[in-house]
């Protein structure tokens, strides 16, 4: 018994980092100047065919909707930025 007790104690504590968190770091930030434009289609009238295995299903018809562009900006140049610390 002490046997089984000690493999599933030693099972459970070496399983414990493959549930770890990630590490953030600013690395995988995007920097001052980068933009990113994100498209919003409507798929409501789309259908995309036949499924399964070697299928291909082609996209370009469906009707590109609403357009928003993310800019990220110097923190020290927004309005109000006075008001938050460094």
């Amino acid at each position: 018994m002490k046997k089984i007790t000690s493999l599933l104690s030693t099972v459970f504590i070496s399983s414990m980092h493959l549930f770890s968190q990630p590490t953030i770091t600013s690395s995988i930030l995007p920097s001052v100047g980068v933009e990113i434009t994100h498209n919003i289609y409507d798929a409501k009238n789309f259908s995309p065919g036949a499924i399964g295995a070697s299928v291909t299903w082609d996209f370009s018809q469906m009707t590109k909707g609403q357009v928003s562009t993310f800019s990220y900006v110097d923190p020290s140049t927004v309005v109000g930025s006075s008001a938050y610390p460094n």
